[in-house]
This record gives structure tokens, sequence and C-alpha cells, in this order.
């Protein structure tokens, strides 16, 4: 046989093949639900507009596969130390700034209506306070302590769990809420408690770094087509002797 018939029958048949593949679709699960989905994606046309698409929806086991849920929430914050030593928020250093929270789902519960989601609530700003320090008489005090300015940093890493609106992509309540634990990280320029040493006349501070458990919770609710949240935090410092605290409100972006 001439082998460019040869060649000629081998391009039809990989083009038999290819385009019978484009028709064919199949989704893996019980053979019922496999053979139902697979006959409706070839009735209605696979992917045409008025069908049935394939490419839309995925299924396993009978389940419809959806993506996680991502949210990214924005807001300003405000962010008062804590005196380790006092435990007095007047004692504290205020921090103006703001927050930025993205939020991804790992697994939802109560049909649509509440979720389990890893987040990184990030707060930065501007810290306005002195240093906590101790000293024999206030002549002293005067002149180690002076009010500075400096930028405060925190970073969680939070798991909460999520109910009622904006828990999922599918929430319609006007209304819910959320609470988590988790670990942070932050720069704390005030709060710091120093050590006076009296030989020398002067002071030394630990590192501005705090770290330790985070706990955060809060409202969200829904105006319009805008979708709020309020929240409180705290962190219990372990390597410095200032706590952070932290309140915010923020707008999850998008339409809801």
């Amino acid at each position: 046989m001439n082998k460019s018939l040869l060649y000629i029958c081998g391009l039809l048949l990989v083009g038999i093949l290819f385009s019978s593949c484009q028709r064919t679709v199949f989704f893996t699960g019980s053979s019922q639900t496999g053979v139902f989905y697979n006959q409706l994606a070839l009735r209605t046309g696979g992917a045409g507009a008025g069908g049935f698409s394939p490419y839309k929806r995925k299924y396993r086991r009978g389940r419809q596969i959806e993506p996680n849920d991502v949210f990214h929430t924005v807001g300003v914050s405000f962010l008062p130390g804590v005196d380790n030593h006092l435990g007095e928020f007047k004692f504290g250093y205020p921090t103006i700034g703001f927050h930025y929270t993205p939020r991804f789902n790992l697994f939802k519960w109560g049909g649509y209506k509440g979720s389990f989601a890893l987040e990184f609530p990030i707060h930065f700003g501007v810290s306005i306070g002195t240093d906590f320090v101790s000293y024999p008489n206030p002549v002293i005090a005067r002149q180690f302590q002076k009010e500075s300015t400096n930028f405060t940093a925190e970073v969680p890493m939070c798991f909460t769990f999520n109910f009622g609106h904006n828990a999922t992509k599918k929430s319609y309540q006007d209304f819910g809420g959320f609470f988590g634990l988790g670990y942070s990280f932050a720069y704390l320029p005030h709060g710091r408690t120093g050590s006076y040493i009296a030989s020398t006349n002067s002071v030394t501070y630990n590192l501005p770094i705090g770290h330790g458990p985070h706990v955060r919770g809060g409202f969200r609710f829904r105006t319009g087509t805008l979708s709020w949240q309020i929240y409180g935090s705290f962190m219990y410092s372990l390597y410095t002797s200032s706590y952070l605290a932290g309140t915010g409100l923020g707008i999850t972006i998008g339409r809801w």
C-alpha cells in the first residue's frame, strides 16, 4: 500500500478521534449520575449557549465541585497598645492605620450558611507614645521619656469560624459574624519595657518585636450591595512586655 495513503488514513482516524472527544463529556461519580450528565451534555449541545455547559459545572460522585471562596476586606483600624505591668489602655500607645484581610474558605457547613477559613488580617499604621520604663525619680523620667511617632505593624495568621452574612459567596443573610484564634507577629516601636541602669544613667530596651497568641471576632452586615465588617482583636505578646489590641471597620470588595 502506498505510504501516502497510509498517512491520509492515519490523519482521518486522528480527526475522527479528536472530534469524538470534543463531543463527549465525562463526569466522575456513580454510574447513573455519570450517564445522566453525559447524556445531558450531548443532548443540549455541550457548551451551547442555550444548554447545559460541562465547562461551567463539574461533578464528583454526584455532587457539584465548586472553587473555594476568597474574600478581600480593606478598612481603617485603631490599635491601642497595652502596658503589660499595669494592664491599662491609658498607658498604651494609640495607633491609627489601615488593615487588609484576605480570607480563604477551607470548607463550608450548614448549606452555605457558615464556613471555616484561614485569614491574614494585616494591620499597619502610625503610633504615638513613650516607652514603659520605671525610673527612680521624676527628674530622670523627664530626661528619658520623650514622645515619638513611629510605624507599627501586625501580621496575624488566624483560623476563623464564619456564620451568616458573607460567610460564603452564597450566604444571603443580611447579618453575620465570626470568631477565631491564631498567632501574630508585630513590630512595636512603642511600649517596649526598658531597664534603667543607675550606674551608667542609661536605659536598655527590648527589641521592638512582639509575637504571641491572637484572638479576634466581629460582625458583618449589609447596606445595599455593600458588605461591612466590624472587628476586635488582641495579641498576647510573649516577647515584649506590651500587648496589642485592635479594632476597626472595613468593607469587603465586591457586590453582595
